[in-house]
């Protein structure tokens, strides 16, 4: 599958349907639905694993702060127990880097 450009799709699609699907994805609607689809945020998730695997503790702050984004997004959907299970897995892979864990701590 090939990905399009934001100029590729505005040359197929009308003014008005581009300038919607525009509202739609400045909105965050997009995304809350591409995230039911593919589990809540996992680009925010994979960013915030990038860095916490990174080993890089002043970087830990933006890692959590990703991680509190696809967290209020699993809430939206109702998958707490999902994002529970999600972080005692990063807790436990990440139980030595002593400035992490309790930045993940706070985030349950």
């Amino acid at each position: 599958m090939s990905s399009l450009s934001e100029k590729d799709i505005q040359a197929r699609a009308s003014a008005q349907s581009f300038a919607k699907g525009l509202s739609y994805y400045r909105s965050g609607y997009v995304r809350d639905e591409v995230g039911l689809r593919t589990g809540p945020d996992t680009g925010k998730q994979a960013l915030a694993e990038r860095i916490m695997d990174g080993g890089k503790a002043k970087d830990y702050d933006t890692a959590v702060s990703y991680l509190r984004q696809a967290r209020d997004i699993y809430l939206q959907h109702n998958r707490q127990a999902k994002w529970r299970a999600y972080l005692d897995d990063l807790l436990t892979t990440h139980q030595r880097k002593y400035k992490l864990v309790p930045l993940l701590r706070e985030i349950r």
